[in-house]
């Protein structure tokens, strides 16, 4: 479910012209039925990631460490940024 939405937003998105466009493809397995939420403890702590990664890890692994890191990466760049400029220096 999750590949047919992200193959439908790369070939449409040129003709959208405004807005966003989201994959939401696990709520609609969840919300159908075909795979199960974290329990509410664990949402409520902000860990249904940690649910899923233990439910699909082949499939979730990767994914979560590439983009995990990604983020940050970035974080940490636009926090030195900041602080380089704040304290007066030139980056």
């Amino acid at each position: 479910m999750q590949w047919v939405q992200q193959h439908w937003i790369h070939r449409h998105k040129r003709a959208i012209r405004r807005g966003a466009v989201m994959a939401v493809g696990f709520a609609f397995d969840v919300n159908a039925g075909t795979k199960p939420d974290a329990p509410c403890w664990m949402q409520r702590y902000g860990l249904a990631w940690v649910f899923r990664l233990c439910s699909e890890p082949r499939r979730l692994l990767g994914r979560y460490l590439y983009y995990n890191t990604m983020f940050l990466l970035l974080l940490l760049s636009g926090w030195v940024k900041r602080d380089a400029w704040s304290s007066g220096k030139t980056p």
